[in-house]
């Protein structure tokens, strides 16, 4: 019942972010979108798109924030176990 929860700022943002999450193999496995609201906060339940629960393992996301002047991005790691 645990949960990834992304919490952060954008400022002067207009076009909202989006969090994509990856396994190791690089394979896209979970796609959420944020709001265009200055505080996000996204989160994650360990399902992938079809609303599987994902294998334990070490996971990527990357948080994808789109504005006027182009897209910026940061990757990190997350890591599932049950």
């Amino acid at each position: 019942n645990d949960e990834l929860i992304l919490t952060f700022d954008l400022l002067k943002v207009d076009m909202g972010s989006q969090v994509d999450i990856h396994d190791l193999s690089g394979r896209l496995v979970r796609t959420l979108k944020g709001s265009p609201e200055t505080q996000q906060e996204i989160r994650w339940d360990g399902r992938d798109n079809a609303a599987q629960v994902v294998p334990p393992g070490i996971y990527l996301y990357r948080i994808n924030v789109k504005a006027g002047v182009g897209t910026s991005s940061v990757t990190r790691i997350v890591n599932v176990a049950y």
